[in-house]
């Protein structure tokens, strides 16, 4: 569901009833001049640490010469630090009622009046999904699969960050970035140092989970989405064929969240075969490619076990650099022969992620 999103009110839709509670960034500009002074009202580390989340607020007051001032709002958060006090919960559709009075309510109390919260702009949106592991793997081992995995075509990737001692992933791209973290270990650093956590804000849930008793394995991957651009995500909507305006009140949709997370996950897995990504031990693959393939000949076979055990190793992006003395036909004929060997059993790393997205029961 979604996140983190950045809003936008124009000066028509909201009324300042406490300046003083905002506090001058920069600009400096006088009435009558061009230019421009910017106000910010954020929540202080000891209201997160005493578990008030407030959104960030940032008013830039432009001076356009004879039109006078220009007021825009600025307002971002996290919704589910807003109306839980932690991310670790997830929103549905028929939050957005509750969520929308808790705002209100919100910046109220921050001296600003919003005329008409279901029509704000949005500018980003981050969606996101936690994926909770009860069988013993660890996200960890998730991320050693995703990282191996050739974005350079199937994204307009600029850098891959893999960092935070294993326990994250992150894809950087012109307008937009996809990230797979460990969200325990991820809570664990923000104890340590906010500024080297993924996750902004976390102060408000450090103690989420003081008072629970481990009652069997629980680990959390996540995945996050990052929009950050207006333009790319009108882009990426036109793409999905999700003909909406960019309010709030259409936007908070679970049905347009997992559109985008499960586009990018196929993305993703587009550049990863199905056979690659099997957690199987060679020993058991070969048994299963003899079972399910019983015409395939012994040096095809000899093949995949080849390609799968170098792809272990080095990942995809790595092996392809390894081979590009032998032209890209040659790369391209091998992934395209891995594409169609489907094995019928073992556990595909992807498979978890995307029943997670689309809410199955894992049997």
């Amino acid at each position: 569901m979604i996140d983190t999103i950045v809003l936008y009110a124009n000066k028509s839709q909201f009324r300042i009833l406490e300046p003083e509670k905002f506090k001058i960034l920069g600009g400096g500009q006088k009435e009558g001049n061009h230019g421009y002074v910017v106000y910010k009202q954020n929540h202080t580390k000891e209201e997160l640490r005493r578990g008030i989340y407030k959104p960030r607020l940032s008013l830039t007051k432009r001076y356009v010469g004879k039109e006078g001032i220009q007021d825009l709002l600025k307002i971002e958060m996290s919704l589910p630090k807003l109306l839980f006090g932690n991310n670790f919960q997830e929103l549905r559709d028929t939050d957005y009622q509750e969520i929308k009075s808790t705002l209100f309510t919100k910046l109220l109390e921050m001296g600003v009046q919003i005329l008409s919260i279901d029509d704000l702009e949005v500018s980003a949106i981050h969606y996101s999904k936690n994926i909770i592991l009860t069988d013993y793997s660890t996200p960890y081992e998730y991320l050693q699969e995703i990282k191996k995995v050739d974005y350079t075509k199937a994204l307009d990737m600029t850098k891959t960050d893999y960092s935070n001692e294993g326990y994250s992933f992150r894809i950087r791209c012109n307008s937009y970035e996809i990230i797979f973290y460990d969200k325990l270990k991820d809570l664990l650093q923000a104890r340590k140092s906010q500024k080297k956590a993924i996750e902004p804000d976390s102060g408000i849930q450090l103690n989420l989970f003081d008072n629970e008793k481990k009652r069997g394995p629980f680990e959390v991957l996540r995945m996050e989405v990052r929009l950050n651009k207006r333009d790319k995500i009108k882009r990426l909507f036109k793409e999905l064929n999700i003909e909406t305006e960019l309010h709030f009140k259409n936007l908070f949709s679970k049905s347009i969240s997992k559109k985008v997370l499960l586009y990018y996950l196929d993305k993703i897995k587009s550049n990863y075969p199905s056979v690659i990504s099997l957690k199987l031990s060679n020993e058991k693959l070969l048994m299963r490619l003899i079972s399910d393939y019983p015409e395939m000949k012994l040096r095809k076979i000899l093949m995949v076990l080849g390609a799968k055990a170098l792809f272990d190793e080095v990942g995809v992006r790595a092996f392809r650099e390894l081979i590009k003395s032998f032209g890209k036909r040659k790369w391209y004929a091998l992934r395209s022969e891995l594409h169609n060997i489907v094995i019928t059993s073992g556990e595909n790393i992807f498979q978890k992620i995307e029943d997670t997205i689309r809410e199955r029961e894992n049997p």
